[in-house]
């Protein structure tokens, strides 16, 4: 199996599903019927169609909107927040190698699209048990019960972490231990694949440094073969 950070993944996770697949196909044909390429602000549409939940797509639709309103001066206007709108770029599209603002194209790439929604819709389907067991988090550095939208938008820090790894036992005080490296770790690596790529967008990131949010945790339940 595949392993990140000497932490085996689910194979099943990182691959796409077959039935996923079919979705995201069907709705691309639709949205390409009476044009030649789907658009970056056309993903919109695409994960309305998807029943996809807001809280894991905000992030991707907040860039959009960035991108477009950058009027073509994200390379030319570098920015924390251009670098993170620009990693959504070669996320979606057919764009590669950004040199230039004349490289940017907003033309979606349907394989890259498929590889990446693939996820949303495991995130899709198990919605009610990842925000269960978010809210179990979440509850643990309140010490109360959070509002849906405080839920949704809750980002825990490496503070909140150290916080639940006591309340868990997780500190040395009980049977098991979970060191702060490692949980540093599931901070830095929880919006980015292996290999660096960036899949959560997050502006926040920009200005807040490292944290885990609802989409991220569901990405590493995922990792950790829950959807399996």
């Amino acid at each position: 199996m595949a392993k990140r950070r000497g932490t085996e993944v689910s194979t099943k996770f990182l691959s796409i599903n077959p039935q996923y697949e079919e979705e995201v196909l069907e709705v691309y044909a639709i949205l390409t019927e009476e044009v030649e390429d789907l658009q970056l602000k056309q993903l919109r549409t695409v994960f309305k169609r998807l029943q996809i939940p807001k809280c894991f797509t905000a992030d991707i639709l907040q860039s959009i909107d960035h991108f477009y309103e950058s009027n073509g001066t994200l390379i030319k206007h570098r920015t924390p927040k251009s670098d993170i709108v620009l990693h959504m770029v070669t996320t979606f599209t057919i764009s590669s190698r950004l040199v230039n603002d004349s490289d940017i194209i907003d033309i979606v790439d349907v394989d890259k699209l498929i590889s990446y929604t693939s996820k949303l819709l495991y995130y899709r389907d198990n919605y009610t048990h990842i925000k269960n067991t978010w809210r179990l988090f979440v509850e643990t550095v309140l010490g109360s019960a959070p509002s849906v939208s405080e839920l949704l938008e809750f980002k825990l820090n490496l503070v909140d972490l150290k916080k639940i790894k006591s309340v868990l036992g997780l500190d040395g005080s009980g049977k098991d231990t979970l060191s702060d490296v490692l949980l540093i770790d599931m901070l830095s690596c929880c919006s980015s694949d292996e290999s660096g790529t960036i899949y959560n967008f997050d502006f926040s990131r920009a200005t807040h440094g490292l944290f885990i949010n609802i989409k991220d945790f569901a990405c590493i339940l995922g990792n950790l073969g829950e959807y399996d």
